[in-house]
């Protein structure tokens, strides 16, 4: 009997229809075992065979199907000399596949037997491994989603049609989606009987002579096919039933009368009705026939108002013939023919102009105003969001010449459609009318619509206005900074929900230490933002703005969402200019900063002046030497004195003061060896013993002190002269308005700055005014405690 039987890594899952190979080993059988693989009961024979030592290996060959799902293969090895010594191995099949989706309709419901009005619901059906995530409905290819209000409901996997119309016809589909792809179910046709309705929902006006012979044409829709029409006459005085050898039909869905007026009485009203096995026609087809003929002239013309540039021209009107009749102008000239069908666009003023050898000339213009009926001052649905219980004023505004005499409103929510009361609407001016219109439930969002009238006619293609239920738009999400170069940067948002309204997005760059805008930018369509010419967006008025804070937020008609804050990047000049940067900080010392700075060098220049002091005190011969190369250093080329004295710094005072001497290098240096150091004259220790908390200070002659003025004055107008050529203070920086999502940026360019930064005295060179404030800080004795 084997030992052992194992199959070699079974996959987890298999994909139906695609071919897999399955080792199986069994070891230990004296003789070699025989292996045999079985799924669920029946064997499975395309296998190869191999056997080593006392092992067999079987490798098994095959194509899972869907039905293969959930059951076992069996790996039996048996000892082909021994009946009923086998040994077997199982492995439950998993095997995954798109989903498999069958639509049906309601099982109480018969697909030949659905009438206007009545409910329809549909199963999808779906077999899926892995299980379906995802379910979409479609009817005639456009999904369907859940609307209550259009009394479309889905449940799970089903789908509800209440109250279904004519409208509701077409075809359907049910569509899955799992892991491993999507399936579109068959399509199931719906076919909802409904009784006839007329084609046109107009009163149509025939004018007839008296015994002209009439071919009146009673079109309806209707599914199935009407099986009769029938038509009535109404003079206003009775209703008379049409006889049935006076109308034929013309195709299935055509009623054709044959009528000759012949009488006054014989105009009136005709109506047509039709039937079908659903039902009868309940709002008839109408034909209103009026004794016409051709119009009268018009008379009593005149003309006035003439004028250089226009002139106005008023008639009386004749008999209309019976029927609707329109008054044309037309401006005529006997070499250039005629003006025919004007229109609105035709209306202005008509001059003509002659030529011959000796010039030409304009004649008199005149003025044509062509009458129309109203049209809407836009050709777009205006969509307009608002809260439940939010009051609104809507304007319907329209263009017409005549203004409108009327103005009616409807209203319609893809349930039904119904008629604005008078009283909730009021003209508001001559152009223009406003309904007071307040959303309460769902029922209430749909579109409005706004027709007017004037003399000429009624509005053809009325104002649209959609009612949606709106609120503030979501936030962006994921936003992600790339492309980021010293120059530009590009930031990337996912739009969040945009409350039912129209949404643009805004980003603002904003100074993360004074909170003030330093630029903004608009797109219309995406979250996407492109920021250009960064460099030209530094601060020159703060050292802290080298990085700006990022805010993102969407806006629509009803306010703006919450900010989605990005983190601080920095300028494009600070990522190339770091040097430029630390330099130009040297200028833009805080006050406590420069006080600190300050006092820690006026710490060190009194310790060392004290200790120079304490040297110098223990030898006189020290001190004539000084004498003597003072004496030496007046004389000498001043280029030389400042290149000897580039280390020497002392503090002295005199009977008038103190006064400061730098002669080339940085204030707090001092060598008390160097041969060409400055003579000092002896002083009375006692004045500083009385004293104890007064600094010991040297005094220089007055000779010295001359000498020393001349350098110090020859110093200071050259870094006055260079030092006045720079002014870097920024002009304003300005901001682009907020408007789209192409922008330039406009700010003050660094040109000037960096033009003469070639100019500027070393750091070293400008101490100058370091030591200028000391001097004035040390005119006096400074008390040690102060210190």
């Amino acid at each position: 009997k084997p030992l052992s039987v194992k199959i070699i890594e079974p996959a987890s899952s298999l994909v139906a229809d695609r071919r897999y190979e399955v080792l199986c080993e069994t070891t230990g059988s004296r003789p070699n075992a025989i292996i045999t693989f079985y799924k669920g009961k029946r064997q499975l024979r395309r296998t190869k065979d191999e056997t080593l030592n006392n092992t067999t290996r079987s490798e098994l060959s095959f194509v899972p199907s869907v039905e293969d799902d959930g059951k076992t293969l069996t790996c039996r090895a048996e000892n082909p000399k021994v009946t009923g010594l086998f040994l077997e191995t199982t492995w439950k099949l998993n095997v995954v596949y798109p989903p498999i989706v069958t639509l049906r309709l309601g099982s109480t419901l018969s697909a030949e037997d659905i009438k206007d009005g009545e409910d329809v619901y549909f199963e999808c059906h779906v077999q899926a491994n892995p299980q379906w995530r995802k379910l979409y409905w479609l009817h005639d290819g456009i999904i369907l989603t859940h609307n209550a209000s259009a009394r479309v409901i889905r449940s799970n996997q089903s789908l509800v049609l209440q109250r279904v119309t004519r409208s509701s016809s077409g075809n359907y589909s049910c569509s899955a989606v799992n892991a491993e792809g999507e399936t579109v179910s068959n399509q199931l046709s719906l076919r909802v009987k409904y009784v006839p309705v007329c084609a046109t929902d107009k009163v149509i006006i025939i004018g007839a002579f008296r015994g002209e012979d009439l071919n009146i044409v009673c079109e309806v829709e209707s599914d199935p096919p009407p099986r009769s029409f029938r038509w009535k006459f109404n003079n206003s005085g009775e209703t008379l039933d049409v006889g049935r050898e006076r109308h034929h039909r013309n195709g299935s869905m055509r009623s054709i009368l044959h009528y000759t007026p012949v009488s006054d009485q014989d105009y009136g009203t005709l109506s047509c009705w039709a039937q079908n096995e659903v039902g009868a026609q309940q709002n008839p087809c109408l034909f209103q026939i009026v004794l016409a003929g051709l119009p009268s002239a018009v008379k009593n013309c005149t003309v006035s108002n003439q004028t250089a540039h226009s002139v106005e021209i008023q008639c009386i009107a004749g008999y209309d013939g019976g029927l609707p009749q329109v008054f044309v102008l037309e401006l005529v000239s006997p070499r250039t023919g005629k003006l025919r069908r004007v229109t609105r666009s035709s209306s202005g003023n008509y001059s003509c102009s002659a030529v011959n050898a000796e010039g030409e000339t304009v004649s008199n213009q005149l003025s044509l105003r062509v009458k129309y009926v109203p049209v809407c001052a836009t050709d777009k649905v205006i969509i307009i969001g608002a809260f439940r219980g939010e009051d609104l004023n809507i304007v319907c505004e329209v263009e017409s010449d005549p203004p409108p005499r009327s103005f009616r409103w409807k209203f319609n929510n893809s349930g039904e459609t119904l008629d604005v009361g008078r009283e909730r609407h009021h003209r508001n001016g001559s152009m223009r009318s406003i309904l007071h219109y307040t959303p309460v439930s769902d029922q209430d969002y749909g579109t409005l619509s706004c027709w007017a009238q004037n003399e000429v006619g009624a509005q053809q293609n009325p104002c649209l206005f959609q009612i949606v239920l709106a609120g503030l738009p979501s936030a962006v999400k994921n936003c992600t900074v790339s492309n980021q170069t010293a120059h530009s940067v590009e930031i990337q948002c996912i739009a969040g929900y945009d409350g039912g309204l129209p949404q643009v997005f805004v980003l603002e760059l904003v100074s993360p230490r004074t909170g003030k805008l330093r630029y903004n930018i608009t797109n219309t369509d995406e979250p996407i933002f492109v920021i250009e010419s960064m460099e030209n967006l530094m601060s020159f008025d703060s050292m802290d703005d080298r990085s700006l804070k990022v805010i993102v937020f969407a806006v629509n008609q009803k306010g703006r969402s919450s900010g989605v804050i990005l983190r601080d990047f920095p300028f494009g000049g600070e990522l190339e200019n770091r040097s430029e940067a630390s330099f130009d900080t040297s200028f833009h010392l805080s006050p406590i900063v420069f006080g600190t700075m300050l006092t820690l060098f006026i710490l060190c220049c009194v310790i060392l002046g004290r200790m120079y002091t304490s040297r110098r005190s223990h030898s006189n011969d020290t001190l004539s030497s000084s004498k003597q190369s003072s004496t030496l250093l007046c004389k000498q080329d001043p280029s030389k004195v400042k290149k000897a004295a580039k280390s020497n710094l002392r503090w002295q005072h005199s009977d008038s003061g103190v006064k400061e001497q730098v002669i080339g290098g940085a204030p707090g240096r001092e060598s008390s060896s160097h041969p060409g150091g400055l003579p000092t004259e002896p002083y009375d220790v006692g004045d500083d013993e009385r004293d104890p908390d007064v600094i010991p200070s040297q005094y220089v002659p007055d000779e010295m002190e001359n000498c020393l003025a001349t350098e110090w004055n020859h110093q200071d107008s050259i870094f006055s002269e260079q030092f006045t050529k720079h002014d870097n203070r920024p002009k304003d920086l300005l901001l682009k308005p907020l408007s789209s999502a192409d922008f330039q940026l406009i700010a003050p360019t660094n040109s000037n700055y960096l033009q003469h930064q070639h100019d500027i005295v070393p750091n070293g060179e400008l101490d100058i005014n370091v030591h200028a404030i000391k001097t004035m800080l040390m005119a006096t004795r400074v008390p040690e405690s102060c210190v």
